[in-house]
């Protein structure tokens, strides 16, 4: 897993922190960064032991000083198996809770990754949950617009607590660029959405 890279939306999935948060700490330098061409575009990348920092930073450290944090981090970096970093005789960092918890936020995404497909034939390409017709951004989208998991269910019987969870966490890590945001609550039921779907 030492090996892999993700991007900026990626670490705020897994995370949980907001990706302002995230962009912070690599505009700071707190964490360490891969810089990958994309055409004529570069792009920054998290390495595992990045994501290990910013996952501390979701469990509170935000609130120490920026000094403290990047001391802190550049000592997980040296030293990524440490269980615990002693920082002071009262303050020790639990650096192995936060890799437990960040190996349980990656297997969440891959297997968000698992259950989505792209089919040119459906919805022109959009992804959507293996073996439905369902677009993984309008459940993202609902579920930010307010409506309840048990509504989204009642309208989409194929789907299952689990995989709207997934389609979250797939939605916050690959957002699609320049999506019209759809209004669940104003353009009406889930079941009539459904229905409109279905004539798509």
């Amino acid at each position: 897993m030492s090996g892999l890279i993700f991007s900026p939306t990626e670490a705020a999935a897994v995370t949980g922190l907001p990706i302002k948060a995230v962009n912070k700490a690599i505009e700071h330098k707190l964490v360490p960064t891969t810089l990958k061409r994309h055409g004529k575009i570069s792009r920054r990348y998290l390495s595992n032991v990045g994501l290990v920092c910013l996952q501390l930073d979701a469990r509170g450290m935000r609130v120490l000083p920026l000094r403290m944090r990047r001391h802190i981090f550049r000592q997980v970096v040296r030293a990524p198996r440490e269980a615990v970093i002693r920082q002071s005789e009262a303050v020790f960092i639990d650096v192995k809770a936060a890799r437990q918890t960040l190996a349980a936020g990656l297997f969440s995404l891959r297997r968000a990754k698992q259950m989505i497909v792209r089919d040119p034939e459906i919805f022109g390409g959009l992804p959507v949950m293996k073996g439905t017709r369902v677009p993984v951004y309008l459940i993202a989208d609902m579920l930010d617009d307010g409506a309840p998991v048990r509504e989204i269910l009642d309208g989409y019987p194929s789907l299952t607590d689990d995989a709207i969870r997934l389609a979250q966490l797939y939605a916050k890590a690959f957002p699609k660029r320049g999506r019209p945001r759809l209004n669940a609550r104003k353009e009406g039921s889930v079941r009539s959405r459904r229905r409109l779907n279905a004539l798509a």
